[in-house]
């Protein structure tokens, strides 16, 4: 539990007390919200990971490793898991709990925005700009870019 959550909590519990001691009318209405209180704190505290300082530098560093080489179109989120010595599931895990989003949906995120600024040069062709963001075809990186952005590459181009 961190440091805030623990305050959070001793204080509930001391409410809780002091409400029970007490002898008024809506003493057990008022002691269960309290105990609502605590339930949700502890439940909202057991969805969150802990990592310890070697595995957040593990994943700082594929992180890293995404922002330099997003480019090369075999990068993929299986062969992350294998760089960091991690299952694929538990390394998706960790980074979804360190960055909240998953690793595919960053390295996606980040070959876009690249593709973006690629898009500004109109002797690239939007085929060109897609190699060389890392997607693997021209029809993937329209689909992904339209799901996005809510409008095709030809039209965002357009548009700048």
């Amino acid at each position: 539990y961190s440091h805030q959550d623990l305050k959070n909590i001793d204080s509930l519990f001391f409410r809780l007390l002091n409400r029970y001691r007490s002898s008024t009318g809506n003493t057990y209405t008022e002691c269960m919200s309290i105990l609502y209180n605590i339930y949700s704190v502890l439940q909202k505290n057991d969805e969150q990971v802990y990592l310890d300082n070697s595995k957040r530098d593990a994943m700082a560093k594929i992180k890293h490793h995404m922002d330099e080489h997003f480019n090369q179109t075999e990068l993929s989120v299986s062969l992350l898991a294998e760089k960091s010595g991690m299952s694929e599931v538990y390394f998706r895990k960790l980074f979804k709990a360190q960055y909240g989003i998953s690793p595919s949906k960053y390295l996606i995120s980040v070959r876009l925005k690249n593709s973006k600024k690629l898009m500004k040069y109109p002797f690239l062709s939007l085929e060109e700009c897609a190699l060389q963001s890392g997607f693997s075809s021209l029809q993937y990186f329209c689909r992904l870019f339209k799901k996005e952005t809510g409008i095709s590459p030809g039209a965002y181009r357009k548009s700048l």
